[in-house]
């Protein structure tokens, strides 16, 4: 995926799971009290990202062995496990 849709990506991870009832969040322990925070959207999204790049081989060995990748790519629109769904890659 181009750069820019890798990001809408993580930014709509980030999205749904705020969404969910009750609210999930994205939480960092502050050294100095050890208390948790809210490590906001922008952190959110980063860390989501790299987790993303990450666990990207994987996500493709997991998929390539259930049988959701056709000739390297992913199917488009199917439901995955673990709540992924899978984007169409042909140009």
């Amino acid at each position: 995926l181009p750069k820019k849709q890798k990001a809408l990506v993580a930014k709509s991870i980030v999205h749904a799971v705020r969404a969910q009832n009750p609210p999930g969040r994205f939480l960092a322990r502050d050294p100095s009290n050890s208390l948790w925070s809210d490590i906001g959207d922008q952190k959110a999204t980063e860390k989501t990202s790299q987790a993303l790049r990450e666990g990207a081989p994987d996500i493709r060995t997991e998929m390539a062995k259930e049988g959701h990748m056709k000739k390297g790519n992913i199917m488009g629109g199917q439901m995955l496990k673990k709540g992924l769904i899978g984007l169409d890659q042909t140009k």
